[in-house]
């Protein structure tokens, strides 16, 4: 399985469930590897995770790149705040 692909398996619901009910312990519950490994996992198509990987990947860097573009943002404002960037009038 795909590094990629696995990473986004892993966030859906079903999963989470899965881990959920394979979790042992009375009061504090654990997720051995034992555990983890009974975890039935379907065959999925290689071709369709690496599609899904390569999604992924475009849509982290799409988010890096407005989480940069964010920041450079609040940099711009706090220097229109501060007086230190002149604000262009109409």
């Amino acid at each position: 399985m795909l590094t990629g692909f696995a990473a986004i398996m892993i966030t859906t619901e079903h999963f989470i469930k899965l881990i959920q009910f394979n979790r042992v312990g009375a009061v504090k519950q654990r997720l051995y590897v034992d555990n983890l490994l009974s975890i039935p996992i379907p065959e999925i198509a290689e071709e369709f995770q690496h599609e899904v990987a390569d999604e992924r990947e475009k849509a982290l860097a799409a988010i890096a790149e407005a989480r940069k573009k964010v920041a450079e943002a609040a940099i711009e404002v706090e220097a229109m705040i501060l007086g230190t960037k002149k604000v262009d009038q109409p």
